[in-house]
């Protein structure tokens, strides 16, 4: 490689690395990722494949590294220094790969389009549908995978940021994040169209998509073509998510008090850390809450650990008393489950919705369904029990199967009415199948759980929040939020959010406080096109889209 591509891949790494990490938490300028992958595009059409590859591999090894510093964060809480360190770096290197093989990929379709240049209709052609329709297919579909393989790391995908801008992030009404994720590569490609013929006219290069045996019209009309296109198709999809969701609207609703308690408590496997005893904790957070009557208290991921198994009578014991301070709400909370499967004992982590009455109280569990490897298992332990020793809670745990329990509120002085509730725990809200399954069954309410702590005075914290409010626009359900140490709040089904806040009305992260406020959750809410389909037409059109790129016509020639 000369010096000359050297620098300019060097440069591109570092301005796409740059502009993708500002565009997340803790800068959080969402606007940046329009225009973050632009550089690395037109390396993709000007550059060799192996240099291509290299260059998005180390913009993305640069972008995972800083946005995944958080990372270090979970040594505090007894983990060993180097060995954080080194999943840091390999889950940073693992998601880089990503961004190799899409710019490998993406290298590979723009060196087939050019092979057409010698007829201009056809190649003109095909510069659009790559800008239009290829890119973004491609782009979304390795998102998909990442999110998907050997379990999946689902975190910060480009649509993720377009979360802060709800208006234009109601697409993943139709196709999930992984369609927002499409249209801003998109628009993306856009702007690296722009450059392209700035840099063609610039260097008198034969990089433009003019071509001899068109017209000069007819070349100045697909060049207006290859930008409007994919700009009028995000604008189109924009729009018609907006109508969509105006139009799917129920009338009626029923109102929710919730009363959420971020009780910022130290993680709960860290060592010789004196916790406040919970019954003076959580009477304290709940003053305020006293004259609310709320129909629900939620309390973070783990905050029942202390009282046992979570529907033996310690843990009932203190929902009652929780559910005693303002007059008898329900209780949401999340703990340690246990049951014996053929004489054998399975544990879960799990989440219980306590229902007091006159004759004692209900208990509804939910054990979280999508477990983080490595963290609450270890790969293969179920087969090989030593390695369950590595595991940091010293325990297997087990999925859990239920995607929804019930929620009784009184929706006026004598009677009950059911809300069907789909709770998530911790990861869970970054897998949009979870949150999926749960409205396919019925649910009118998400209710996320966790317990950050493991990553207390981070910013892992805020990017986790951001993952949330795309469960929400997806499945057209509303969310309740508790953290351990934020982010804490709600969000509503288009994706507006109310945070718990402090006096300066920053959002409140490692410190205790308490939220009350209410939603209104529709009797019958319309599914969404994506929870209606899932990511079927994506695995399918990526499928098809790698075909294309990599199907030769019979011809023996390694295109690679």
């Amino acid at each position: 490689m000369s010096k000359k591509r050297l620098f300019f891949s060097v440069l591109s790494s570092l301005t796409s690395a740059y502009l993708l990490f500002t565009a997340f938490p803790p800068v959080g300028e969402a606007i940046n990722v329009l225009f973050a992958i632009v550089p690395l595009l037109l390396i993709s059409r000007f550059s060799t494949k192996k240099q291509s590859f290299y260059t998005w591999f180390f913009a993305g090894l640069i972008f995972w590294i800083a946005t995944l510093s958080w990372m270090v964060a979970i040594s505090k809480n007894g983990g060993p220094l180097p060995l954080v360190i080194l999943g840091w770096i390999a889950l940073s290197a693992i998601c880089a790969s990503y961004f190799a093989v899409f710019g490998i990929v993406d290298s590979i379709l723009w060196k087939k389009i050019s092979s057409f240049k010698g007829d201009g209709l056809k190649y003109a052609t095909m510069r659009i549908v790559a800008l239009a329709l290829l890119e973004p297919i491609l782009w979304a579909g390795f998102e998909w995978l990442r999110g998907w393989l050997f379990s999946g790391f689902a975190w910060n995908y480009l649509g993720t940021a377009i979360s802060q801008y709800p208006q234009y992030a109601l697409s993943a009404r139709f196709g999930g994040v992984f369609l927002v994720s499409g249209l801003v590569v998109m628009v993306n490609g856009v702007f690296a169209t722009m450059i392209e013929r700035i840099l063609s006219k610039m260097f008198s290069e034969n990089t433009s998509n003019l071509n001899s045996d068109l017209p000069k019209w007819a070349n100045k009309v697909f060049k207006s073509l290859e930008t409007a296109i994919p700009l009028l198709i995000v604008l189109l999809v924009v729009n018609l998510a907006e109508k969509d969701y105006v139009s799917s609207k129920g009338e009626k609703t029923i109102p929710v008090r919730a009363a959420l308690l971020q009780s910022n408590e130290p993680c709960i496997f860290t060592k010789d850390i004196k916790h406040e005893h919970p019954y003076d904790l959580y009477e304290r957070l709940l003053q305020t809450a006293k004259h609310a009557r709320p129909n629900i208290i939620i309390l973070p991921e783990s905050a029942m650990i202390r009282f046992g198994i979570m529907n033996r009578l310690h843990a009932k014991n203190f929902a009652q008393f929780l559910s005693d301070q303002t007059g008898g709400s329900a209780v949401f909370s999340g703990g340690d489950f246990m049951k014996e499967v053929n004489g054998a004992k399975r544990y879960y982590n799990a989440a219980a919705i306590y229902h007091p009455h006159l004759e004692g109280i209900d208990v509804d569990i939910y054990a979280k369904r999508h477990l983080v490897p490595f963290g609450e298992y270890i790969p293969l332990d179920k087969w090989i029990p030593i390695l369950q020793k590595l595991s940091p809670i010293g325990i297997s745990l087990y999925p859990g199967e239920k995607e929804t329990v019930d929620l009784f509120v009184k929706n006026n002085a004598t009677n009950l009415a059911k809300i069907v509730v789909g709770p998530l725990i911790c990861f869970e809200d970054t897998d949009a199948l979870m949150a999926i399954r749960s409205a396919r069954k019925g649910a009118q309410l998400l209710i996320l759980i966790t317990n950050d702590n493991w990553f207390s005075l981070s910013n892992e914290t805020l990017q986790h929040s951001w993952q949330s409010i795309m469960r929400c626009i997806e499945t057209g359900l509303p969310m309740l939020r508790a953290g351990n140490n934020g982010v804490t709040g709600s969000i509503s089904s288009d994706g507006r959010t109310n945070w718990l806040t402090d006096d300066n009305g920053n959002i409140l992260i490692d410190a205790q406080a308490s939220q009350i406020l209410a939603v209104d959750v529709e009797e019958n809410p319309q599914q969404t096109l994506y929870v209606k389909i899932g990511n079927y037409p994506l695995a399918i059109s990526f499928a098809l889209v790698l075909l294309f790129i990599f199907w030769n016509g019979g011809k023996r020639e390694n295109i690679i």
